[in-house]
C-alpha cells in the first residue's frame, strides 16, 4: 500500500478497510476490542464489526441484550473500540456513543 499524506486519503481508506471487513471473515479489523466502563473499572471484550455505514459514519455490531456490555452502555454510553492489522500495519480506535 503506498504511503497515504492527505487525512482525507486516510478517512476514505480506513472507510473502505472497515467496509472489507464487515464482509471478510478473515480481514483482521472484523474482531475488534470493545472498551466499556463498569462501574469504577474498565472492561473489555471482543467484538465483530457485522456492518458498516459509511454515510453516517457507523459500525454495527450485535450482541445479546443481556450481555453485560449492553448494561454498561446503557449506563454509561461511551466506549473505545480498538482494531490492529498486522497486513495494513495500523491500528484503528474509535471513539463509540
Amino acid at each position: 500500500m503506498t504511503r497515504l499524506a492527505a487525512l482525507a486519503e486516510v478517512q476514505t481508506e480506513v472507510w473502505q478497510q472497515l467496509e472489507r471487513a464487515a464482509k471478510d471473515k478473515q480481514h483482521a479489523w472484523r474482531t475488534a476490542v470493545l472498551a466499556t466502563v463498569d462501574g469504577e473499572a474498565a472492561d473489555a471484550r471482543a467484538v465483530i464489526v457485522r456492518e458498516v455505514n459509511v454515510h453516517q459514519k457507523q459500525l454495527i455490531i450485535f450482541s445479546d441484550d443481556r450481555a453485560g456490555k449492553v448494561t454498561q452502555l446503557l449506563s454509561h454510553p461511551l466506549a473505545t473500540m480498538v482494531m490492529w492489522s498486522a497486513t495494513l500495519g495500523w491500528q484503528l480506535r474509535c471513539w463509540v456513543e
